[in-house]
């Protein structure tokens, strides 16, 4: 994927999903622990704010090496209504030349569009054309554009709205928003404020605000309203049959491209949600929703419904035919299936308890359901070995419905168990639209792999540009066993750049740094989109049956770790960087699962001697400048052999000492500062420890 600029002190995520903290591909901003999320531009310049903020960034494009799983969502076939005829689809990526496109804008004789990441917008004919790229002085980072008929408005990710003269391609003033509302999404309504006009703006997963044509606040819908978590692009309709709507392009759903209508001026759910990967984006590996628009001069016979999915491989700009749209009569949609135990990917000899499924339906027709099922089926290759069915009834329109299977699958041998949900409808009536009945994915029960993620990777996440920290996520063992090494995916970490992973002990954050392996150089070949497995320094390292973290170090620029929206988990993501506490990710609304792996070695470790090591060496102070004491479990008459390792796996010191008392002094005096592992081995015992020496 592209490298994306970011800011010190900041997380980065693409412009792609709904995080405010730093996700790859994100681009949202709002008050936290961490800061007052100012995202000025997720990864890229600064505008004129010097506020220090969490960068959140999805990524736009992601070319991450696939793990050996697939998610499969059988694609829901297009609408028998026109609203969703598709008139056009541009590659905007092979057009200009460039990925990283989010916000989009018709001018009356010209599309322009922008880098979220950058402060590069381009010029396209209406057919998809590039005219030309310019700059519009001091602004950058454009999420969201709207028109008046006059001049366009730009969201730039903050409380700061820009008018700009399309003739003259120049900033004219600022619009200050009341309150402070971070702007991604914005749309100008001509019959707000009495005809005076105005706008709705919103981010991510905040409340939608209309607002006048100086930001004064004239009506909110709050979150817990619209429901929506990932708002990149909006759209007012005047038009359509029973409106007023708003239009939203949201990152949610498996997709994370769905357009979404709001009645106003409530901005309650109408029920049509359209899945934009289904038919424009049928040619992307991933996409995210970007800017969205209408407008009647695209098209000499109805209005045109305009966004730009940020995809993989590429950014498609498209227009839908927006027409009257009547729901289907009957229409059950499975929304999602996942495992109620958060691992996709489990070591057999830490499977302990029969598997359930939970599975949520939604209602998306116009009519009550009266009965209906939740089916989950089982496969161990094409052998049937697990069914359940949990019935509903009454499920209204635009209402869900939430099931928890009974336990079935107690595996006792490795393998891939193929998994099958679906909604049915029953009794007399009929389901209309069978294409969004069935969810499948695999369910993998392994030697010694942890995982909690498909491989479909969609986004990623980093810290920014010189800022360093360390994020990841929580792992429970159920027996002994010794951790081994660790796998992760980057969508595109810098040449030169260096990464590295610890395991840390966890009560309720992450805690004490436990074990660690070498860093690793970047190279060119792995900027493209990296898959790395690091083993511990040491070989490997004893844990007891508890919960873990692991933890990705980020030295310098953003190494993008990549991400999955499939099979979030509260409290599972952890974050912290230079001067700011631990935190969960969605503290930041990140809510998203990291393709990171913990491999065991597989084998039950049943004595207490051995259980006993993963606590018993202890290193203080630390960190340290001059020496650092370090104390065994207990006296031994061996000799310790004692080893000290730096951060690129090179040995810098390696002797026995005489350890009789139970404790021994190492100097690290004349070393530079750094990260380093300190290996201790005596008789029996082998443990290896992280030191750090500061300057």
């Amino acid at each position: 994927m592209p490298r994306k600029k970011s800011i010190p002190g900041k997380l980065v995520q693409g412009e792609l999903t709904k995080c405010p903290i730093f996700d790859k591909n994100s681009h949202m901003t709002k008050k936290s622990i961490f800061c007052y999320l100012l995202l000025l531009v997720f990864g890229y310049t600064v505008s004129a704010q010097n506020k220090r903020s969490c960068l959140i960034q999805p990524s736009n494009s992601v070319d991450a090496a696939p793990f050996l799983w697939s998610q499969k969502t059988n694609p829901t076939p297009p609408s028998p209504q026109s609203l969703f005829d598709i008139q056009f689809n541009y590659n905007a990526t092979d057009t200009v030349g460039r990925t990283g496109m989010a916000g989009v804008v018709y001018t009356g004789t010209e599309f322009w569009v922008s880098r979220w990441g950058s402060d590069t917008l381009y010029r396209l004919t209406p057919t998809g054309s590039v005219i030309d790229t310019f700059t519009i002085p001091t602004v950058t980072g454009i999420r969201g554009m709207t028109w008046d008929g006059s001049f366009v408005y730009a969201g730039i990710n903050t409380s700061s709205i820009k008018k700009i003269d399309p003739t003259t391609r120049t900033l004219v003033s600022s619009i200050t928003v009341a309150g402070g509302t971070a702007v991604r999404h914005i749309t100008y309504d001509s019959t707000s404020n009495g005809g005076a006009g105005g706008f709705w703006i919103g981010n991510f997963s905040t409340a939608i605000t209309e607002i006048s044509m100086t930001g004064a606040t004239l009506n909110t819908i709050p979150a817990v309203t619209h429901g929506l978590t990932g708002m990149y692009g909006s759209a007012i309709d005047h038009w359509t049959l029973g409106g007023p709507y708003l239009w939203v392009f949201d990152q949610g759903g498996s997709s994370q491209s769905q357009i979404v209508r709001l009645q106003l001026p409530t901005g309650t759910p109408t029920g049509v949600i359209h899945d934009v990967m289904t038919d424009v984006g049928a040619s992307l590996t991933s996409g995210l929703a970007g800017g969205l628009f209408i407008t009647n001069q695209l098209n000499s016979t109805t209005r045109t419904i305009v966004g730009l999915i940020q995809g993989t491989p590429d950014n498609m700009l498209f227009g839908y035919e927006l027409n009257d749209f009547i729901l289907p009569p009957l229409d059950a949609t499975l929304d999602s299936i996942k495992p109620v135990s958060p691992y996709l990917m489990v070591p057999l000899t830490h499977y302990t308890t029969p598997l359930t499924w939970i599975g949520k339906i939604s209602n998306t027709g116009s009519a009550t359901i009266t009965s209906g099922n939740l089916v989950v089926d089982v496969k161990q290759g094409t052998s049937p070995v697990y069914s359940n069915s949990s019935p509903f009834s009454n499920l209204a329109p635009a209402s869900t419905f939430s099931a928890t299977t009974s336990p079935g699958l107690a595996a006792s041998v490795t393998d891939t168990f193929n998994v099958t949900a679906y909604c049915q409808v029953t009794g007399s009536q009929a389901d209309t639209i069978n294409g969004n009945d069935t969810l499948m994915f695999n369910y993998v029960v392994t030697d010694t792999v942890f995982a909690r993620e498909t491989g479909q990777n969609s986004g990623s996440l980093g810290i920014g540009n010189g800022t360093g920290g360390t994020l990841g996520q929580v792992f429970t063992t159920t027996v002994n066993d010794r951790i081994s090494s660790v796998t992760f995916t980057l969508n595109g970490p810098t040449m030169g750049d260096s990464v590295s992973v610890d395991i840390y002990s966890f009560a309720g954050q992450p805690n004490a740094i436990l074990a660690g392996t070498a860093k690793h150089i970047f190279t060119a070949a792995d900027t493209n989109g990296v898959t790395l497995t690091l083993p511990l320094i040491g070989g490997h390292y004893f844990i007891a049956p508890g919960t873990y973290f692991v933890g990705v170090n980020e030295f310098g620029s953003n190494v993008s770790l990549a991400t999955t929206t499939y099979n979030f988990r509260p409290n599972a993501g952890w974050v912290t960087f230079v001067g700011q506490p631990w935190a969960p990710t969605e503290t930041f609304n990140f809510k998203r699962t990291f393709a990171l792996r913990m491999n065991v070695e597989g084998t039950f470790y049943n004595s207490v001697n051995e259980v006993e090591r993963q606590v018993s060496l202890s290193l203080y102070p630390n960190p340290a400048q001059s020496a650092v004491i370090v104390e065994l479990p207990v006296k031994t008459s061996d000799k310790v052999n004692v080893k000290l390792v730096n951060a690129l796996g090179a040995s810098v010191y390696s002797s026995s000492v005489n350890a009789q008392s139970g404790k021994f002094k190492l100097d690290v005096a004349n070393y530079p500062a750094g990260v380093y592992y300190l290996q201790v081995s005596a008789g029996q015992f082998s443990e290896t420890k992280k030191i750090i020496v500061s300057k």
